[in-house]
C-alpha cells in the first residue's frame, strides 16, 4: 500500500512522514504536494492508495481538489486544523479525518480503515454531504451519513426520533419508521448529536428533542415520541432532560 501527502506547510508533511515511516513501515510515502495546484498535476500522472489531504491549502481548498477528480480511486483522509463545528461535519459524513497535530493512535485508526476500502460511490457521497454539512447553520437540517454492511444511507438529523444501544450497535428509529442498525456504540453518537437537540433520556437512548410529544410521569417516567413511540427515561437523567425540554421550549 502507498500513499500521497497533500499539506501547504512543509513542517507538517514532515510530522506525518515521520509517523508512517515509524509506525508503518509497510506503507511507501510515493509522494508529496505543498499545493491544490501541485496535487492535482501529480494525481493525474500516479496511481495512489491513500491520499492524505489538508483541507486549507494556500491556492485552495482540499474539497476543490476531490470536486476536480470525481474519477478518483484513491481513499481520502482529510487532515484539519478546523474547529469543532468542522469536525461535527466531519463525523456527520462518515468521512475520516485526522486533527493536527496527528496522534499516533488516531493515524492507525485511520489507516486501518481505509484498509477496509469504501467504494468510490460512498466516498463521493460522503464528500457531498461534508459539503452541505460545513454550508447549513441549522443543526437540525443537517445531513448523517449511517452504513450497515451492505447500504449507506443518508439521514436529516430531524427525520431521526431517537438512538437506540443495542450492544455495541446503534439502532436509529427514523420518522418513517424505518430502523438503521450501525456498528458503533451510542457513546460515539451523543456529544455529536447534541449540538443538534438530541439529549440521552436512559443508558440506552438518545432522544430528538424536536420528536417529543411529551413526558408521562407514570411508570417510573417515559417520553412519548410524535409518532407515538415511547422511550423510557432513567431516573438520574430525568432532571436534565427536563430542563432541556424546558429550554428547548423557549
Amino acid at each position: 500500500m502507498n500513499c500521497f501527502l497533500i499539506d501547504d506547510e512543509e513542517v507538517h508533511r514532515r510530522g506525518l512522514r515521520q509517523l508512517i515511516e515509524q509506525f508503518f513501515p509497510e506503507i511507501q510515502i510515493v509522494g508529496e504536494a505543498g499545493s491544490l495546484q501541485e496535487a492535482q498535476e501529480w494525481l493525474r500522472t500516479h496511481a495512489v492508495d491513500i491520499v492524505f489531504l489538508d483541507v486549507m491549502l494556500g491556492d485552495g481548498t482540499g474539497l476543490d481538489l476531490l470536486k476536480a477528480m470525481p474519477a478518483r480511486s484513491f481513499q481520502v483522509v482529510l487532515v484539519s486544523a478546523h474547529n469543532e463545528f468542522a469536525v461535527d461535519a466531519f463525523r456527520l459524513s462518515a468521512l475520516d479525518y485526522l486533527l493536527k497535530p496527528i496522534d499516533a493512535d488516531d493515524l492507525q485508526a485511520a489507516i486501518h480503515r481505509a484498509k477496509q476500502q469504501l467504494q468510490f460511490s460512498q466516498t463521493h457521497l460522503q464528500l457531498e454531504i461534508l459539503r452541505e454539512n460545513l454550508e447549513k447553520l441549522t443543526h437540525q437540517n443537517r445531513k448523517m451519513v449511517l452504513r450497515d454492511a451492505d447500504t449507506i444511507y443518508v439521514v436529516t438529523l430531524s427525520d431521526i426520533v431517537y438512538c437506540r444501544a443495542e450492544g455495541s450497535y446503534t439502532a436509529f428509529k427514523l420518522i418513517d419508521d424505518q430502523e438503521i442498525l450501525v456498528s458503533k456504540n451510542l457513546g460515539e453518537y451523543e456529544k455529536l448529536l447534541e449540538s443538534a437537540h438530541f439529549i440521552r433520556s436512559h443508558h440506552s437512548y438518545i432522544v430528538n428533542l424536536n420528536q417529543i410529544k411529551k413526558f408521562d410521569k407514570t411508570d417510573g417516567g417515559q417520553l412519548i415520541m410524535l409518532g407515538g413511540a415511547t422511550v423510557p427515561v432513567a431516573v438520574r437523567r430525568k432532571d436534565a432532560l427536563l430542563n432541556a425540554m424546558s429550554r428547548f421550549l423557549q
